[in-house]
């Protein structure tokens, strides 16, 4: 592994003759930035992180997800960004019935089973391979703390291999 503007002897990757290498680009696991905060790789699922490192020298960062997410939400208006179940994030503050008819059309055809949840007021989408998508209509109230996710409607799903929590309307954490 070389920097390109420092190939070794041999010359760039593919360049030799009957060579059959590649280039390929690497980036370490974690990104020191100027004031030695060290910043996770942006994962393609959201495309919208590429504003995150600008956010942060707005201080917006330091205010934690919520903002960040409000922040991208003021460029990205809701009405512009594609309301999608691959984007779960896009459908934050969208009403119970618009999230299961996108889920319905989405993931039905792609041989899905849809279900009545087995705790609470709400469906529940499987794929057979362990895939998830829970749309819940009202939370558990009674149990959830102050601004916690599960005090109102909100959908779970995984992205990658983290469960997320993505509030709906109705949901007081919004």
């Amino acid at each position: 592994m070389f920097a390109w503007d420092e190939a070794p002897a041999t010359g760039h990757p593919g360049h030799g003759q009957n060579c059959r290498c590649w280039a390929e680009p690497y980036s370490p696991p974690f990104v020191a930035l100027p004031d030695g905060v060290y910043d996770p790789p942006l994962e393609d699922v959201y495309p919208e992180a590429v504003f995150i490192p600008a956010l942060r020298l707005e201080g917006i960062a330091a205010q934690g997800l919520r903002a960040v997410r409000a922040a991208v939400l003021r460029v990205f208006k809701p009405d512009r960004v594609p309301l999608s179940t691959k984007r779960p994030e896009s459908l934050e503050g969208q009403s119970f019935r618009k999230v299961e008819r996108i889920a319905d059309k989405e993931l039905l055809p792609k041989g899905w089973k849809k279900q009545p949840l087995k705790r609470g007021d709400g469906v529940r989408y499987t794929d057979g391979k362990g895939g998830s998508f829970e749309i819940n209509k009202t939370g558990y109230p009674q149990k959830a703390k102050p601004g916690d996710v599960h005090g109102g409607a909100y959908v779970k799903t995984t992205v990658g291999h983290k469960i997320i929590h993505i509030p709906i309307k109705g949901n007081p954490s919004l």
